[in-house]
């Protein structure tokens, strides 16, 4: 699953750390992985994105 992490942080204005620190993250290169897809997120996780940042799973998903 792809998302559109960084763009919707940026647009809503959250730095990584503020993002990692929300979702109980340990560090803020985590966020980092995560929006380069270095790294899977679980569906909760994407839940968890999608909610902080007020926008629905299928604005937070690429489409391709």
């Amino acid at each position: 699953m792809t998302l559109r992490i960084k763009e919707i942080r940026e647009k809503k204005g959250y730095t990584q750390q503020e993002v990692a620190d929300s979702l109980n993250l340990e560090s803020r290169s985590t966020i980092c992985r995560m929006e380069s897809g270095k790294i899977d997120i679980s569906f909760e996780t994407a839940i968890k994105l999608a909610n902080l940042f007020n926008v629905s799973l299928d604005e937070l998903i690429v489409k391709k």
